[in-house]
């Protein structure tokens, strides 16, 4: 299992994520019908859609929004205004966020790029300026596209960010928050492998 994932996705799964990796594929082996991890491992070859699930299984998906404020707060004070410049003078500017998993880190930076200013950020989304959001996992992507998420989870997010560019959104039990479809209309996601 461990060679198949690492010559798949580059990931690495040491001797001490033995347990990890069997409770995350145990269900898939019961799924699939098969009898052993063996016979299991034996179709992953002639099965692109189970393949799919075992990276989907073994991938870690943590992220949070506005996680590590430091790199947003570098993004905003040196990055930000040369892509902004560049934007308003019509020239395409391109944004990628190579590992997304469930969108947080590219929904903050999207609302960081746009500033807090409502009416100026959008005069901003309506430039040529696109953002691509990859992942390897398919669930993750899922999420992402949702871009609807529990208002807990957008506490850390500065509320200046969180007031111009989040509505609130459909859903049973928790309050929701949506990404503001301006933003939304500005970023592409695709299942892509880094290997």
């Amino acid at each position: 299992i461990a060679s198949l994932i690492h010559s798949q996705t580059g990931i690495v799964l040491s001797e001490r994520k033995r347990m990890l990796a069997y409770s995350r594929l145990a269900p898939l082996v019961r799924r699939s019908g098969l009898t052993s991890f063996g016979a299991f491992l034996d179709v992953l070859d002639s099965d692109p859609r189970q393949m799919t699930e075992v990276v989907a299984a073994l991938t870690t998906n943590h992220t949070y929004f506005h996680r590590e404020p430091h790199h947003f707060d570098h993004f905003e004070a040196t990055v930000r205004p040369d892509l902004v410049r560049r934007a308003q003078a019509g020239d395409e500017v391109r944004i990628w966020s190579a590992g997304c998993s469930t969108g947080e880190e590219i929904w903050t930076l999207m609302m960081v790029l746009l500033g807090p200013d409502r009416g100026t950020g959008l005069k901003l989304a309506k430039t040529r300026l696109l953002a691509l959001a990859s992942d390897i996992s398919v669930n993750a992507l899922a999420g992402a596209r949702t871009a609807h998420y529990p208002a807990s989870a957008l506490e850390a997010l500065p509320e200046t960010l969180r007031r111009a560019w989040c509505i609130a959104g459909a859903g049973a039990g928790e309050p929701q928050l949506a990404i503001d479809p301006a933003i939304q209309a500005m970023v592409r996601f695709r299942e892509l492998n880094l290997m």
